[in-house]
């Protein structure tokens, strides 16, 4: 088992956090990233943690950990569905919040977030954003599953230095939050390139 972020991360806890991880982390796993806060609601410190087999570059995993009030912990879930499998993740926790940041360099530089949220028993995604581009696009694209707001945004660099926006914002009335245990949650929003039209 074996950290590999910076060491103020983890602060006093690293060795703590080592024992208790392995537990739950698989052998030749490293741990990517931590986070920690209430994220079931209630006074206990829980953790999500960004797992990555260190023998197969496709294998990050999120890991979510509830702390019971003898000290022990249970995994709640544990999942690919909202993070990068490939690259590089990092992850918050704000409000019983959990956000991920998934950094893409294909093509450019892709940013994926999503905040996700333990709710009656389930996992649910409630934010969703993608941006990123190449020197001739960029893409802004959000869709807030409380609000039902949504923004698509696409500027296109033409070769004679003009430049072309189109933007999309409104609201849906029939959106409701994404269960991340029985939904793929990249079908929800996704680039796709038809040139430059």
């Amino acid at each position: 088992l074996a950290f590999t972020k910076d060491e103020n991360v983890y602060s006093l806890e690293k060795d703590t956090l080592e024992l208790l991880f392995r537990e739950f982390v698989p052998d030749n796993y490293e741990i990517r990233d931590v986070a920690k806060g209430f994220i079931n609601r209630d006074t206990l410190t829980d953790y999500a943690i960004i797992i990555r087999d260190s023998l197969d570059w496709e294998s990050n995993r999120l890991i979510v950990l509830f702390q019971h009030e003898n000290k022990s912990f249970v995994k709640s879930i544990e999942t690919d569905n909202v993070i990068s499998i490939r690259w590089e993740n990092h992850i918050s926790v704000t409000n019983n919040v959990i956000n991920i940041h998934s950094y893409i360099p294909i093509d450019g530089m892709i940013e994926k977030e999503y905040s996700i949220e333990y709710i009656s028993n389930n996992w649910y995604c409630f934010y969703i954003s993608l941006r990123g581009g190449n020197p001739k696009n960029y893409w802004e694209n959000s869709f807030d599953l409380k609000t039902g707001e949504f923004s698509i945004k696409h500027t296109i660099y033409l070769q004679n230095e003009e430049v072309q926006i189109r933007e999309i914002q409104g609201k849906s009335e029939d959106v409701l939050p994404i269960s991340i245990t029985t939904e793929d949650i990249d079908k929800y929003l996704k680039i796709v390139n038809h040139g430059n039209t």
